[in-house]
């Protein structure tokens, strides 16, 4: 449920049991349980929730808890995500696989426009919730969803090729620049601080120094606001 209401998109206070009561009942799925970190961290009965769905998940050979690590290292061998409004969901879009999405999205309904995240999958609400199994099958058949599901991986995320690791070679590179635009600047720093110190007019070489940082700093926020 996150830590601020404004943040509590979780659907184990409507759903969670009903989703796992079902997928462990049915014999053709292997289930992987991935909490959020801070479930339970405000909401007791959320946290009751939780400690029953690792109780029965323990129980039971067909499921797995994930508590720790990066659950984006199960993907490949996941067949069908059921998110809530989380930016794991996200890092599943790559992968280009079916999503069903709970309907957590009450909070957003004066929205002009539905949250984009609502279509990336089979929406999960009252009218299928209990046709769980049938939703599945149906998606790992179909995939209903996978024109949509890629307009918002392309909005989310670009079109980088993530098997060729595109998207981490463009942010490695930036990192680069920045880091070397920041030890240029530095360097500038001290050069310029060298003479002002010989100088005899520090007071003006100062004012239009502070002036051109001005200036430099307006110009990184438009650049980020971009």
């Amino acid at each position: 449920e996150g830590t601020h209401e404004t943040m509590d998109f979780t659907s184990l206070r409507t759903m969670g049991l009903a989703i796992v009561n079902q997928l462990l009942n049915d014999d053709n799925f292997f289930l992987i349980y991935k909490p959020h970190p801070k479930v339970g961290a405000r909401d007791s009965f959320i946290k009751q929730i939780d400690k029953e769905i690792v109780t029965l998940l323990s129980e039971n050979e067909q499921a797995m808890i994930v508590k720790d690590g990066d659950i984006v290292s199960y993907y490949k061998n996941i067949d069908i995500g059921i998110f809530d409004n989380s930016v794991v969901l996200i890092d599943f879009l790559p992968f280009d696989k079916p999503i069903i999405v709970t309907d957590v999205f009450k909070k957003d309904s004066a929205l002009i426009t539905p949250p984009l995240l609502k279509k990336s999958g089979i929406v999960l609400d009252k009218s299928n919730l209990y046709q769980l199994s049938y939703v599945i099958e149906t998606e790992l058949a179909e995939d209903t969803t996978k024109e949509s599901r890629n307009y918002v991986r392309q909005q989310y995320l670009g079109d980088f090729n993530y098997d060729q690791y595109e998207s981490t070679q463009t942010f490695i590179k930036e990192i680069v620049k920045l880091s070397e635009n920041r030890d240029l600047a530095l360097n500038n720093l001290i050069e310029r601080t060298k003479i002002i110190e010989l100088s005899e007019n520090k007071e003006l070489i100062l004012n239009n120094y502070k002036k051109e940082i001005k200036w430099r700093i307006k110009i990184v926020i438009l650049a980020k606001e971009q």
